[in-house]
């Protein structure tokens, strides 16, 4: 690794991280490259539906089951008794829909759809869950697929406070609010949203235009400008 020509991350902690574990204080260069989607997958906010009165949110996976954070802020939810619904995209879990969410009337769950669809409904809503509940190393260090859509669609996020997305929203603070994954903090988190809901609302397209910057488009002019620098590329 020390004598790689560059080394690119997919975020600071991550980059910190293995530069420590590798004692690799010698490379030529580092970058950091935000894995983001293509900007033709996301239509403009103006494009879409107005949303309701309530606060909208959404959280979107494979699979809808336990161990996603998912539980705890159905609970949280319902303890502030706020005006809020959440949807849901995934492939429910049987067992946890019967002890988590049937009595819930202010959650829907849709089944999944390709990502280019998921692109094209994302924008409709007002607030993404990114709730990564740190389960290991890399999903502290990483920076969420979840977030970076919620972003690119112009949503404001909820994001749990992991080192990999707190250093993402330490750069974009207008990107989203931290929250730990203790009921307090949710409700707190759900609680400034609905506060902030008409400017939440307003800033949609201003955080549309800004995260084209971490598009894929984007994003490959860093790899693309460091491969044709070296003579060997």
């Amino acid at each position: 690794i020390s004598q790689s020509s560059y080394v690119s991350f997919a975020s600071e902690p991550i980059l910190t991280r293995c530069l420590d574990d590798l004692k690799a204080d010698k490379i030529q260069q580092t970058l950091l490259i935000t894995n983001a989607f293509p900007v033709s997958e996301f239509p403009h906010p103006n494009a879409l539906t107005a949303p309701s009165s309530s606060l909208q949110l959404v959280w979107f996976s494979q699979n809808v089951s336990y161990g996603r954070g998912l539980e705890n802020f159905v609970r949280g939810i319902q303890r502030s008794n706020l005006p809020i619904e959440l949807t849901i995209f995934g492939n429910l879990n049987p067992t946890f829909f019967e002890e988590v969410l049937a009595d819930c009337d202010f959650v829907h769950v849709r089944k999944p759809v390709p990502q280019l669809e998921l692109h094209a409904q994302i924008g409709l809503f007002d607030v993404g869950l990114a709730i990564e509940p740190g389960k290991d190393e890399n999903n502290m260090l990483a920076l969420s697929n979840k977030l970076l859509t919620y972003a690119q669609a112009g949503l404001f996020s909820i994001v749990s406070d992991t080192p990999g997305q707190k250093s993402f929203l330490d750069c974009h603070s207008s990107f989203g609010v931290l929250t730990s994954m203790d009921e307090a903090s949710i409700i707190n988190s759900l609680q400034f949203c609905l506060k902030q809901l008409p400017l939440i609302r307003s800033g949609k397209s201003s955080r549309f235009e800004m995260a084209k910057a971490f598009s894929w488009e984007k994003q490959s002019e860093q790899l693309i400008s460091t491969w044709t620098s070296h003579p060997n590329a």
